[in-house]
């Protein structure tokens, strides 16, 4: 990622990339801050300590804000895009009170020194984005960033993260029920959503069908079961639905461009 600083330590992030499926990519740390990151194509994962982040923007851009509040251990899971089209904000964490502004209120997901929210960012907000990625003069740079900041905080405000919150106990759900592959029927049941409410709400906020997102979910258990724990083929097939190992490892070929086996290899602990 390339970064641009500018006076206040306000920080400008860009990265473009091309990354057909990375696992593990590295490890490293974080120090205390506010970070506005959006994820315009391609998708990535990773931990801040042990809370768990994914962005997917593979079908619709994804947004994240984080308030940082001491440093955390960092690890990238997993990243692909054709392109990956980041745009990241960073200034110090009371950055904002500076200016009689206060992000932490607009942050619903807390956990010790971790405040944030993710959500799927409207029109407005990615066409900033996209034109900061497109690395403008650094002047125009610093304006689009302030701009970008703006439109992020606006959106919070007028509760875009809500919009997500079903989403969210979809993902919950359907990881406490790993292997058993639940119905589109009873995992809106189950998340206290009507099923057809849940349709549009997924392909408005996701931009994919409910059951393409719960088959996807699924995959993704799987390959973190292969990756991280190294379970064996057949019981990452399970975990992803599958009653085939074979199937499973097309499906996981067709979508990650990696074998079952690889991945499992890649994830082995190394040898001292």
């Amino acid at each position: 990622m390339t970064v641009y600083s500018y006076p206040g330590s306000f920080r400008i992030g860009v990265a473009r990339h091309a990354i057909a499926s990375a696992y593990g990519t590295h490890d490293g740390a974080v120090e205390p801050k506010l970070q506005l990151v959006v994820l315009l194509s391609g998708h990535q994962r990773f931990l801040l300590d042990h809370v768990g982040f994914d962005l997917d923007a593979r079908r619709a851009p994804a947004a994240l804000m984080l308030r940082i509040a001491r440093r955390v251990a960092l690890r990238y899971d997993f990243s692909a895009g054709s392109p990956l089209v980041k745009v990241a904000l960073a200034m110090p964490v009371d950055w904002l009170h500076q200016v009689g502004r206060d992000a932490s209120a607009l942050l619903p997901r807390r956990e010790k020194d971790l405040a944030w929210a993710a959500w799927r960012p409207e029109r407005v907000l990615c066409r900033l984005a996209g034109a900061l990625a497109a690395e403008p003069d650094d002047l125009p740079r610093m304006a689009l960033g302030l701009e970008l900041l703006e439109a992020a905080l606006a959106e919070l405000a007028r509760g875009a993260p809500r919009e997500t919150a079903p989403v969210e106990a979809v993902r919950r759900y359907v990881h406490r029920h790993a292997g058993r592959a639940p119905s589109a029927e009873e995992v809106a049941r189950a998340c206290g959503i009507g099923l057809r409410t849940l349709e549009r709400l997924m392909m408005k906020t996701e931009g994919r069908s409910l059951g393409t997102f719960l088959r996807d979910l699924r995959l993704d258990a799987a390959v973190e079961a292969l990756h991280e724990r190294q379970v064996t083929v057949a019981e990452a097939a399970w975990i992803a639905g599958y009653s085939s190992a074979a199937n499973f490892a097309t499906a996981l070929r067709r979508s990650r461009g990696v074998s079952p086996g690889a991945l499992r290899a890649a994830g082995a602990p190394r040898q001292a």
